[in-house]
């Protein structure tokens, strides 16, 4: 009896234990899945981004001197054309005035100079024209037996007049002549042809003196014979030297000093009008270091002016990621604030052209592009210089992609597999990568409303067990 009982109860124990298992394995295994609908994949990267200029302008003097004025400050907005800084003037307008001055007395002697000339040819016209007359006249008084050895002897008297008025003439321009030279004004050759006209005056005037006393001595017809050749190379000499411009070379010497001065001036000019320094472009002082006193240079940086206007963002990106960033190509830029954080537009404006090594958080040199971005500023937000933003570059966009975790893919005999949940039991079901996102791939093979696993590696997965989404 006893051996029934105890067969008994060990035919409980066993069918409870076979029922318990059959419960167990007939319960549905609960799983964390994804019900997938077509979404926007998208691939970006962020770096930070640190709002600067695109146009920063530093301020140097364009003259040597000491500083007179000052009238701007730190941080001070400033328009185009404004008067920053003020240079001593003093020693410029001193030059200016000497300068003027001796301009003024170079004209002074070109217009005495011209007036000379002037009254010279006047002269020689004059004496030329009685030096004719007295010609025809004693022609006239040969032919006809009316002149006398006194006539002869007077107009042989006034030819000898005339030839050292002449060469007093042009004893003194030999004198001016030498005195430019020593000067450095005229050539050596001045001097010389200055000196030949002296010297052939002197000799005609022996010459006349010496016919003067043949005149005297001789009869009626040798005396005017000598008479009239003396006349007449007087008329040549004073011809000849109405033809020539005696006095060139000094007005080109005058002429070659007011230009000099004159150029002299428009340079000491624009020094004066370089000491008065002026905003180029509105903007934001920045970095005032010069003070009234202070002596500048045009190595000397006075000031920098920030035009507010053309704010970029500068950052830094991989070179690994170069190839996917174009001019013109959007990005987004986040500012965060206290209040809230504000995201906006930007288009890159320029890429650099060369890799600079950059140190990242961690301390690894990495190699770097820079990329400036020209970003659309939402009104009533301020951009400072300096500021740092998250700069967001999306690299790849598209509509209409099936997702799935990256957690959910794992490999059957090299083919991309993930589980899914198909009328309440597991199934495999392969796939096709494509583009990896941060957290997902982009797979082709899936369909809309299919309900994947997101985890391929919890323990107990196989084919045709009863599952369902948690």
């Amino acid at each position: 009896m006893k051996k029934i009982v105890k067969l008994i109860l060990w035919l409980l124990v066993i069918a409870g234990g076979v029922a318990a298992y059959l419960v167990n394995t007939s319960k549905p295994i609960k799983l964390e899945t994804t019900t997938l609908t077509k979404q926007t994949a998208e691939v970006y990267f962020i770096e930070d981004g640190i709002v600067t200029s695109d146009d920063i302008t530093d301020i140097y003097p364009l003259v040597n001197g000491e500083i007179a004025s000052v009238h701007v400050v730190d941080d001070q907005q400033v328009k185009a054309g404004d008067v920053l800084f003020t240079i001593d003037k003093t020693d410029l307008e001193s030059q200016v005035k000497q300068l003027q001055a001796a301009t003024k007395g170079f004209a002074a002697q070109k217009s005495n100079l011209a007036q000379q000339e002037q009254k010279r040819r006047d002269d020689l016209k004059t004496s030329k024209e009685t030096l004719m007359g007295e010609l025809e006249k004693a022609t006239t008084q040969y032919a006809t037996s009316e002149t006398t050895l006194a006539e002869q002897t007077r107009l042989q008297q006034l030819v000898v007049s005339q030839i050292k008025t002449d060469l007093a003439y042009e004893k003194e321009q030999y004198e001016k002549t030498n005195t430019l030279f020593a000067a450095g004004a005229l050539q050596k050759s001045d001097v010389d042809a200055a000196l030949s006209k002296v010297q052939g005056l002197e000799s005609s005037l022996a010459q006349a003196e010496q016919q003067l006393e043949v005149i005297r001595s001789s009869d009626g017809a040798v005396a005017f014979d000598v008479t009239k050749k003396s006349l007449q190379t007087q008329i040549e000499y004073t011809n000849d030297s109405l033809r020539k411009n005696y006095n060139e070379s000094m007005m080109q010497y005058y002429d070659t000093q007011i230009e000099g001065n004159n150029a002299a001036l428009a340079l000491l000019n624009k020094k004066l009008a370089d000491c008065t320094i002026t905003a180029p472009t509105d903007g934001i002082a920045k970095d005032v270091v010069g003070t009234t006193k202070s002596i500048c240079t045009p190595s000397t940086r006075l000031l920098t002016v920030i035009n507010e206007a053309n704010r970029m963002v500068e950052c830094f990106i991989s070179v690994q990621d170069l190839n996917e960033c174009h001019i013109g190509d959007a990005v987004s830029l986040t500012l965060k604030q206290r209040i809230g954080d504000v995201t906006f537009d930007g288009i890159i404006h320029k890429i650099g052209r060369t890799a600079e090594i950059k140190t990242s958080p961690l301390g690894v040199e990495e190699r770097r592009v820079k990329i400036d971005i020209m970003p659309t500023v939402p009104e009533g937000i301020t951009l400072l210089d300096g500021a740092q933003l998250d700069t967001t570059f999306t690299v790849y966009k598209q509509a209409d992609k099936l997702l799935v975790p990256k957690t959910a893919l794992f490999t059957v005999s090299d083919q991309d597999t993930v589980w899914v949940i198909r009328d309440g039991m597991l199934a495999m079901a392969n796939v096709t990568k494509g583009v990896e996102t941060r957290t997902d791939y982009v797979v082709e093979g899936l369909h809309e409303g299919d309900v994947v696993v997101k985890d391929a590696n919890i323990d107990g997965l196989k084919i045709g067990k009863k599952a369902v989404s948690s």
